[in-house]
């Protein structure tokens, strides 16, 4: 059974998986990149500050090694002196440690980004199965950090021959050479430890897309999980109430981008305003906005913008607004509303550049049953 679920596992993670992931701390991780940034920022700490690390070095060292007679007599006194020491090496050297510490907390960062999480802490009883033990001892994740070990390893040691072989001479030489062989010694490391970085940058190489696709592998989801997860977030009110704002959002950008096609916009004249269209290949006028509010007023501004035609007809506007939705129809019931105020349009246009424009119509009536309006008191 466990077989058919990895291989019916064929659907990418969701986001919403990917983040439980995070949250618990699954995220890409490169050994191999953290490896190859330590060595690289290492190797630059030294190129910058070797020869003050060295003289740091040396100077403790000869502190170190001096003889003392009255510390060796003396236990306060040889305590003191060591802590002198460490606090002397800890000062030192922790500049290259901080650089060190940085460079391996960006390399993680870089491949899976910035996760903090406690989930992992948690003590989890059932990874002390012996069972589940040896089955992860035995799995495919087993064996393929077995192999990158076995490669790494093989690696740097003939990355590690490579360099003792032909750095023979020059390590033979710091025997005699004082001072100048902490110099000596220093530039064999930075060049041998030049040669380690290019190891481990190509395991890096390799090691970073094979992690990226092996976690991406892991989270994989079955349909079932899939279905399962979208009727979660289907009973989730908060990811309802997104969906639904999303929605209406998505609704309203498509309705403004529709102003400018309209032919005229009547309105109440500040309450509503309803575009309406009208062209050749339409069985009959429909509407193609509608707002109120904050809404008609953007309406109405987009309207002008774009040259299309207004005019004040607020039972007309009532009655749009309440009974037609968005993309529908003009009622046979307001034909001859809707149809005098397409006269006066039309008649606007034909008079452009000819002579005066035909006043607006006066009262757009309606039928009383379809203006909201009409059984209002007075």
């Amino acid at each position: 059974m466990a077989d058919e679920n990895k291989e019916d596992r064929s659907l990418p993670a969701s986001p919403r998986r990917l983040e439980k992931a995070r949250e618990e701390g699954q995220v890409a991780r490169s050994r191999e990149l953290g490896a190859a940034a330590v060595t690289a920022a290492a190797i630059g700490g030294l190129w910058l500050a070797g020869p003050s690390v060295m003289a740091s070095g040396a100077s403790l060292l000869r502190s170190g090694l001096a003889f003392d007679r009255g510390a060796a007599m003396t236990t306060e006194r040889a305590l003191t002196r060591f802590g002198d020491l460490s606090f002397a090496a800890a000062v030192s050297f922790s500049p290259l440690l901080l650089v060190l510490a940085g460079a391996a907390l960006l390399a993680a960062i870089a491949l899976g980004g910035w996760n903090f999480t406690t989930k992992p802490l948690v003590p989890n009883f059932t990874r002390l199965s012996p069972l589940a033990g040896i089955g992860r001892m035995f799995s495919s994740e087993a064996l393929i950090e077995l192999a990158k070990a076995t490669l790494k390893a093989l690696a740097l040691a003939a990355a590690a021959a490579w360099i003792i072989v032909f750095s023979i001479p020059e390590l033979a030489a710091t025997a005699t050479a004082g001072n100048a062989g902490f110099a000596l010694a220093g530039q064999v490391l930075i060049e041998g430890s030049a040669i380690l970085l290019a190891v481990l940058a190509i395991l890096a190489a390799i090691d970073v897309p094979v992690a990226i696709f092996r976690h991406g592998k892991r989270l994989r989801m079955t349909p079932v999980e899939m279905k399962q997860e979208m009727k979660e977030l289907e009973g989730d009110p908060h990811v309802k109430a997104r969906i639904r704002g999303l929605q209406r959002a998505m609704a309203r950008r498509r309705m403004m981008a529709a102003v400018p096609t309209a032919t005229v916009v009547v309105t109440n004249p500040t309450h509503y305003a309803v575009a309406i269209e009208w062209r050749e290949g339409l069985r009959t006028p429909r509407v193609v906005a509608k707002g109120a509010g904050l809404v008609a007023e953007r309406i109405r501004e987009i309207a002008r913008a774009s040259g299309v035609a207004l005019l004040e007809a607020p039972a007309l506007a009532r009655a749009l607004n309440r009974h037609v939705e968005i993309g529908g129809e003009v009622p046979p019931a307001l034909y001859q509303a809707v149809a005098q105020v397409l006269a006066w349009v039309f008649q606007v246009k034909a008079a452009t550049g000819r002579g005066p424009a035909p006043p607006p119509p006066g009262d757009v009536a309606v039928p009383a049953g379809l203006d909201p309006a009409a059984g209002a008191a007075p």
